[in-house]
């Protein structure tokens, strides 16, 4: 009987499936379990395979939130940086407790990855602008006015701006009016 080259690959795809199954898991769950641990909250995580080679891996928290995990062999890490939003929030309530507020805050996802500030939402209409430092020091910008918070949301408009400063200066005609005003 002759063995067709479909036959053989069927062969091996089982063979290999066995124990991709006892490897494959033991790294997702780990990874699960260990962010899950960190983070407080269940987590599920995903690996891309050749054979039964771990090449790549993404955590997935409850929000729909994921992380990219790089693997090295046994060993995995969190691609970037990971900051969890919790603590920030329950520090944001002490401070507006200080201040005599009563405010909920919520800073979106579990967790923030990237180095641009965290944006926590207050429920009085205002909002906190949180930056991470390199060094794990926060430095945080409170706008309690929901006019002043919508203002500081509000996307750049540079190029609005330009616009209307050239106009200015053409329909102004002299760029020193105003210079010598008692």
């Amino acid at each position: 009987m002759k063995i067709g080259p479909v036959s053989v690959l069927l062969a091996l795809a089982i063979g290999c499936g066995g124990h991709a199954r006892t490897t494959r898991p033991a790294i997702e769950s780990a990874i699960a379990r260990q962010l899950g641990a960190r983070f407080g909250v269940p987590v599920t995580a995903t690996c891309g395979w050749i054979g039964t080679v771990a090449v790549g891996c993404a955590a997935t928290f409850p929000d729909r939130t994921a992380l990219a995990i790089a693997i090295d062999g046994r060993q995995w890490r969190v691609v970037g940086r990971v900051v969890a939003t919790a603590p920030i929030a329950g520090y944001l309530r002490a401070e507006l407790a200080e201040l005599g507020r009563t405010d909920t805050v919520d800073c979106g996802s579990i967790v923030h990855t990237g180095t641009e500030p965290i944006v926590c939402r207050l429920s009085g209409g205002g909002i906190a602008f949180v930056d991470i430092g390199s060094g794990g020091t926060a430095s945080i910008e409170l706008a309690l006015d929901p006019a002043v918070a919508a203002i500081r949301t509000e996307a750049p408009r540079d190029g609005e701006l330009a616009r209307m400063s050239h106009a200015l200066d053409i329909a102004g005609g002299d760029e020193h009016d105003g210079d010598n005003v008692k």
